[in-house]
């Protein structure tokens, strides 16, 4: 196994994307060890741009759902996610495909096949590696999930911290986000937060978060996306209204949302609809991916693959995030 590994780290430093594709690499052990070592390497650079229209909101489902407009494989991205949720319990997952306004858009359902799990940070960490690996998910686009997965949880915390004590997390119409009763002595989403209490928090509905996060990495990589060349349109719109949850009805955006929207500074506004559009997961997919925020002005004319990815709800305008892949700008100068 240590001649099959030496040659095969050799042949990944020169084309780490032919071989994490081709499927050469059987033995799971040597899959494992390439795994741990390529976790720790940034310097895979995709070839492609990735440009992102959140005019109308982002879930998890709905990114992976237009990174499949993009051209994913549906088989493989369909056993990737469903196998990221063995672990947890099952699921099943379907594909759809419509035309929105003339363009063909695509949606992802998942049917839970045991009972929701509430995991814990560690726990949920554990099943997004497995999925990860199975996948060959690595460098970046890895590192890009774990962060991901971190954002979440200190959203998550943030928000049941203030409940705890007796404040929450509100939001104004102009994108301004206000935090309450966080403690004495510690800042908002400050590191003795995160090392008090990262090992008490539970992430509801760890499938779905799991497998989105896992499938948007998959499908980054799959697509030879370029991570450190993302742009997004500004501002992302959360929508408005109010939704119910276990501390009872809140404000749109939720706590956790609303922390992310803060912390990494992601210009918003509230609207069009009187729903959810931006989730929590799809903030922290948003806030790993650490985008350029740009106008419509810079927003390519030329020709690239679209995708259209469709939120669960049937509005007009439709419930639809939309992303664009491209060649990378040339730098100027």
């Amino acid at each position: 196994m240590e001649a099959e590994s030496d040659d095969l780290n050799h042949r990944l430093a020169r084309k780490p994307h032919d071989l994490l594709m081709s499927g050469d690499v059987a033995n799971p052990e040597t899959r494992l060890a390439m795994q741990d070592n390529l976790d720790g390497i940034d310097t895979i650079t995709g070839r492609s741009a990735l440009y992102i229209d959140a005019a109308m909101g982002l879930a998890g489902d709905m990114f992976v759902a237009a990174l499949r407009g993009l051209g994913l494989p549906q088989q493989d991205l369909q056993r990737l996610m469903q196998h990221a949720a063995e672990p947890l319990g099952g699921a099943k997952v379907e594909f759809g495909t419509k035309y929105v306004d003339g363009e063909e858009a695509h949606s992802i359902s998942v049917f839970l096949t045991g009972a929701p799990h509430s995991l814990s940070l560690t726990s949920a960490r554990k099943g997004l590696h497995k999925a990860l690996t199975s996948g060959g998910v690595v460098g970046p686009y890895a590192a890009f999930a774990r962060r991901a997965l971190s954002i979440l949880a200190d959203a998550e915390e943030r928000a049941h911290r203030g409940f705890e004590l007796g404040g929450a997390h509100t939001s104004s119409a102009s994108g301004e986000n206000h935090t309450e009763a966080i403690g004495p002595g510690l800042e908002p989403g400050s590191e003795a937060i995160m090392d008090a209490h990262h090992q008490e928090i539970h992430l509801h509905e760890a499938q779905d978060i799991i497998m989105d996060v896992a499938g948007a990495a998959w499908g980054l990589q799959r697509l030879d996306v370029d991570l450190d060349v993302v742009f997004c349109l500004r501002p992302v719109r959360a929508g408005r209204g109010e939704i119910r949850c276990s501390h009872g009805v809140l404000g749109v955006p939720a706590p956790a949302t609303a922390a992310i929207l803060e912390e990494y500074e992601i210009p918003w506004t509230s609207g069009p609809m009187d729903f959810e559009q931006l989730t929590p997961t799809g903030a922290a997919i948003l806030a790993a991916l650490s985008p350029e925020f740009i106008d419509k002005t810079r927003w390519p004319q030329s020709f690239g693959r679209i995708g259209i990815g469709l939120g669960a709800k049937v509005t007009s305008p439709p419930n639809a995030l939309r992303v664009l892949l491209t060649e990378k700008p040339h730098s100027e100068g």
